[in-house]
């Protein structure tokens, strides 16, 4: 079971949920950038194209572990520029719908100055891997 919190005394953010409480087993996925499964960038200078890749990643390693997007309870992003985050708050939407995953997003720079975003998440696995 996974429960979203947004206590009415805290500022709600859009697009995020305060804390979320999980029952049961967790699929910790390490961070995910824009590397097809030969290990070339996608998108070089293509922050969507970026983006799009990285979902695909942690899709398949989602898909791996038992879970989908709606079970993600927690992501870490890391944009290797400001000038980024417009960007990323409309394109997660394609991923993550409300109730939206507890988030954080950091401003970093990334092992490699042509990856613009890494995506590091933890998912809730609420039913049994087919």
């Amino acid at each position: 079971m996974i429960s979203h919190l947004s206590p009415d005394d805290t500022f709600p953010l859009p697009g995020l949920s305060a804390g979320v409480v999980v029952d049961g087993p967790c699929l910790f996925i390490s961070g995910q950038v824009a590397f097809d499964a030969s290990g070339t960038i996608v998108g070089k200078g293509d922050f969507p194209a970026q983006v799009a890749q990285v979902m695909i990643n942690l899709a398949a390693v989602l898909r791996d572990g038992g879970a989908t997007f709606r079970d993600v309870v927690k992501v870490n992003v890391f944009l290797a520029d400001r000038k980024y985050l417009a960007s990323w708050r409309e394109l997660r939407g394609n991923h993550f719908s409300s109730p939206f995953p507890a988030s954080t997003l950091v401003i970093a720079e990334l092992i490699s100055p042509e990856l613009l975003i890494e995506v590091e998440a933890v998912a809730a696995i609420t039913r049994v891997k087919p």
